[in-house]
C-alpha cells in the first residue's frame, strides 16, 4: 500500500514540471491576418466557446469554459494529472484571452490607440492569456434526505452584491496551457499554404 501511495505521488508531483513562462510569440510582418484566423481556430479546436473577435483591435476573448478534470476526458485544457484532480475536486472554469500589438509596445505605452492594426507593416507581439476561475454557490443547503431538495438560503447582502446563487473568483492563471495554446498557435502559422 505504501508503493501505490508513493506512486501516485510521484505521478502527481512529475506532473506539475513544466517550462516556466507564459504563452508569447512575434509574428513575421505581413502574417498578422494568418496569426489571427490560427489563432481563432485552434480556440475552436479546443472547445472554447468565443466571445470577442476584434482583428482591428488585436483580441480574442472566450467564454468560461468549464471542466470537471477527470471525469471529461474530452476536455483537454489540463496539462497535468494534478490539474485534472484540481478541476474534479472543484468547480472550474478556464477563459482565454489573446491580444496582439506592435512588436515591443502595449496598449498601456500608447497614449493614443492605433489604428487598425490588420494594416501595421511591422511584425507583431502575440500573448496567451489564460485564468482559472474557481465557482463557488454560498448558502447551499444540502438535504440529507435527497440532493433534488437541496435549496439555496437567500442573503440580501449577496444577491445585491450580484454573488447569489453563485459566484467565479480567479484563482490563477494556467501558464502550461498558455504555453500550449500559443504551441499549437505557431505550428498552425508554420502550416499556412502562403507560407
Amino acid at each position: 500500500m505504501r508503493r501505490l501511495l508513493v506512486l501516485v505521488g510521484a505521478i502527481l508531483l512529475g506532473g506539475c514540471a513544466a517550462a516556466p513562462g507564459p504563452g508569447r510569440f512575434t509574428i513575421e510582418s505581413g502574417h498578422y491576418a494568418e496569426a489571427f484566423d490560427a489563432a481563432r481556430e485552434v480556440l475552436r479546436s479546443m472547445r472554447f466557446v468565443l466571445e470577442r473577435v476584434d482583428a482591428r483591435e488585436g483580441v480574442i476573448t472566450t467564454r468560461p469554459k468549464p471542466t470537471a478534470g477527470l471525469v471529461t476526458p474530452w476536455d483537454r485544457e489540463q496539462s497535468s494529472l494534478t490539474q485534472e484532480g484540481e478541476d474534479f475536486l472543484n468547480r472550474q472554469q478556464r477563459r482565454v484571452r489573446i491580444s496582439f500589438a506592435p512588436q515591443g509596445l502595449t496598449r498601456e505605452d500608447l497614449t493614443e490607440p492605433w489604428a487598425d492594426l490588420r494594416a501595421h507593416a511591422g511584425p507583431i507581439d502575440a500573448s496567451v492569456r489564460v485564468v482559472v476561475d474557481r465557482l463557488y454557490s454560498p448558502n447551499w443547503r444540502v438535504q440529507s434526505a435527497s440532493l433534488a431538495q437541496s435549496r439555496h438560503a437567500i442573503d440580501p447582502d449577496l444577491v445585491r452584491r450580484h454573488m447569489q446563487p453563485g459566484y467565479a473568483v480567479a484563482v490563477r492563471r494556467d501558464e502550461a496551457l498558455e504555453r500550449r495554446l500559443a504551441q499549437r498557435i505557431r505550428d498552425r502559422l508554420a502550416q499556412a499554404p502562403n507560407r
